[in-house]
């Protein structure tokens, strides 16, 4: 028979351990999608610019989801690579 304090402990052991399991749902969810986003700016800029050097994949692996946002809206409209990079 369990005690008090080993259920309680079980318990808190159970409940820690699915807050992990969100937590690590969550962070892989935003991995899949930073991972995305990278994939999405390299592939406009290979289609639009051919050649893309690759300090610019560099520039991407290094990237956050809002820069990675940002760069891609700006994929889209840019007349060079550069502006890419200093756009707003």
């Amino acid at each position: 028979m369990r005690t008090i304090n080993q259920y309680l402990e079980e318990l808190g052991r159970r409940k820690g351990l699915r807050a992990g399991i969100k937590r690590g749902l969550q962070r892989g969810l935003e991995q899949g999608r930073e991972e995305a986003l990278r994939h999405a700016v390299s592939r406009i800029l290979t289609r639009r610019f051919k050649k893309v050097p690759p300090s610019v994949d560099q520039k991407l692996a290094r990237a956050d989801a809002a820069t990675l946002e940002r760069w891609l809206d700006a994929a889209v409209e840019a007349n060079n690579l550069r502006a890419v990079f200093t756009a707003p």
